[in-house]
């Protein structure tokens, strides 16, 4: 075969039971496509017949960028014929065969795509019927596209009646095996055997006749749920277990309530993949805190200082020898507990002077409320005196009580301060 109409025939790359698939070039337009045509031999099937036309009845009513695109439908020497778009890449049963399937995520995000394409078809009162990993095309640009509506089931116009079996074995829900009616929630079943699938590598319901497979899809709980990827949830086989209920009203009603599920679980896996990359243990939720703040490093925060302009900074020298300056006892008005356990320096005030205030009072405040500020720090080795640059605002009032303590932790704060400055001049 050379040409059908203005389509020439370039090579087959498909091939089944009842009808084969042609790459083709469309030389008006100047574009590849694919044409599906049905076999010799069954060209004298009207059923057959009647269901090729059904497809192309059916995918002419449809426009997603998740289903494959016709473009023409006709007949060539009494052979009906459909042409679609050409598709660039493999289908799922290709990749499963080969153990070449996506990332995780990338496949948990083909599946929300297929979801939304048969929300589209649902809504329309379209059936598909055959939701298969053949019928799911990896694209090789990216992306991914439904196939083949064949068999799909029209709700006003079907060819089928109760007790026919229409399907592929693995992939068919009870209700089909049963003989009974369908609706969409069908194609949800076969969904949910298509997910398990692409997720662990394996069918849920395995048999090795027609009559045992179809007893475990009808009877029998899916197998242990075993994924290729640790980073997925557990609450995956719940929704696993949801599209694969036997009962239709147990299921999911709606293929959109999956894809909103498996957005979840896409989030959840990316965010695992981040953690890893960095490597970092992804804490459990109940761990994470968002309102948790990192303490400032007081030290880190110091300045560097200048021991020799540090030394005899103040009024009071140190000699050698002298472990606090003379004439001054830093712990005189301390208790014994205050002189043994001294306090932290992220627990000490020092005291300061407000600008302009002549008074001579001492207003406090701490280390952490200093490193707020961008023109004082914690020690000032440029000051001739033993007091800081005033705070922003004044400390609030405080009882006799506190004001006591603040006094002896301000000798204390003095001490350290000298102290530090002294080993600092030694260093050098």
């Amino acid at each position: 075969m050379d040409n059908i109409k203005q389509y020439k025939i370039m090579d087959i790359i498909g091939q089944g039971g009842i009808g084969v698939v042609y790459k083709a070039r469309d030389t008006v337009i100047g574009r590849n496509v694919a044409i599906k045509m049905m076999t010799t031999a069954h060209l004298t099937d009207e059923k057959l017949k009647k269901r090729f036309y059904q497809e192309a009845q059916t995918l002419g009513s449809l426009t997603h960028p998740h289903i494959v695109t016709l473009f023409d439908a006709g007949e060539y020497e009494h052979n009906p014929y459909l042409v679609f778009e050409y598709l660039e890449g493999r289908d799922f049963k290709y990749l499963l065969a080969n153990d070449c399937l996506p990332a995780t995520e990338q496949v948990l995000s083909f599946m929300i795509d297929i979801c939304q394409a048969l929300h589209y078809c649902h809504e329309r009162g379209i059936v598909h019927r055959d939701i298969k990993p053949a019928n799911i095309f990896n694209l090789k640009a990216g992306g991914v596209k439904l196939l083949d509506f064949g068999i799909a089931h029209l709700r006003d116009n079907f060819l089928t009646v109760t007790g026919d079996f229409l399907g592929t074995l693995y992939y068919t829900s009870p209700e089909q095996y049963q003989g009974k009616s369908i609706d969409h929630r069908t194609d949800i079943f076969s969904f949910g055997i298509v997910l398990y699938e692409f997720l662990t590598g394996k069918r849920p319901f395995g048999g090795e006749s027609k009559q045992e497979i179809s007893k475990n899809i009808v009877q029998a709980e899916p197998a242990f749920f075993k994924p290729l990827n640790n980073n997925l949830p557990d609450f995956t086989f719940a929704i696993l277990e949801n599209a694969l209920a036997k009962k239709p009203d147990d299921r999911y009603q709606t293929t959109l309530e999956i894809a909103q599920d498996l957005d979840r679980v896409l989030q959840i896996v990316k965010y695992k993949k981040s953690r890893i990359k960095q490597n970092i243990t992804s804490p459990a939720d109940s761990e994470i805190d968002p309102d948790r703040k990192v303490k400032p490093n007081f030290f880190t925060n110091l300045p560097a200082q200048d021991p020799q302009k540090t030394v005899g900074a103040f009024p009071e020298t140190i000699k050698d020898g002298e472990s606090t300056p003379r004439n001054q006892d830093p712990g005189a008005d301390l208790t014994d507990r205050e002189k043994t356990t001294p306090p932290t320096l992220l627990q000490m005030t020092i005291p300061v002077e407000k600008p302009g205030d002549s008074s001579g009072k001492e207003t406090f405040s701490s280390p952490q409320q200093d490193l707020k500020s961008n023109d004082r720090t914690a020690i000032d080795t440029n000051n001739d005196t033993d007091q800081d640059t005033a705070p922003s605002k004044p400390s609030p009032p405080r009882d006799n009580l506190e004001a006591t303590v603040d006094v002896r932790r301000n000798k204390f704060a003095r001490m350290m301060k000298k102290f530090l400055i002294r080993l600092l001049s030694r260093r050098k």
